[in-house]
């Protein structure tokens, strides 16, 4: 099962899997070395944050930097219950992660400079299908509300604010997609 794929520019993929990390090298699928990682298996999202380099996360409120050289700059959050399943942003700048708990709402949560900052509940959605940077600060997140509708907000995690946007007619919102550059 594929949890999620990052592609690369020049087709080759970095997907999180059941069993683990596997990489598509543009004819087939090979297994990838996940030493370094505490729960290679619990991966639940890949992003691809530059050429040959993606961001890796899941189960143990763990994220780190993946390339060919295997997994670098490993990070944690307080909480091991915590498992993210989205990230967009820069770790070193400002990030910002979604995470689940067994039994409670999604949660946002940020990193400043790689300091992570208080969660935001998001006590009103169901489940995070999608986030994507909007600016420098700000984050659309999309996804389900637990009255059955959809979700989407905007997060500004330096100002701590969730504001939620959108109709709720809609079943749900399957993901989200920003052009920080054109503001929108």
């Amino acid at each position: 099962v594929v949890r999620s794929a990052g592609w690369d520019g020049d087709g080759r993929c970095l997907a999180a899997t059941a069993r683990g990390l596997a990489f598509w090298n543009g004819t087939g699928w090979a297994d990838v070395p996940t030493e370094g990682l505490p729960r290679p298996h619990g991966i639940r999202f890949v992003e691809r944050v530059g050429p040959g380099v993606w961001l890796v996360g899941g189960d143990a409120g763990t994220i780190a930097y993946y390339s060919s050289h295997g997994v670098t700059s490993l990070l944690a959050a307080d909480d091991p219950r915590v498992s993210f399943t989205a990230a967009s942003g820069n770790l070193a700048d400002l990030a910002v992660l979604v995470g689940d708990r067994p039994g409670e709402p999604p949660l946002l949560f940020a990193l400043a400079a790689r300091r992570w900052m208080k969660p935001a509940s998001l006590s009103p959605a169901r489940n995070v299908t999608g986030i994507s940077r909007l600016a420098d600060e700000r984050w659309l997140i999309s996804g389900r509300a637990r009255s059955g509708g959809g979700f989407a907000a905007i997060y500004t995690p330096l100002m701590f604010e969730v504001e939620r946007i959108g109709a709720e007619e809609v079943l749900g919102y399957t993901g989200c997609d920003a052009q920080p550059d054109l503001g929108f």
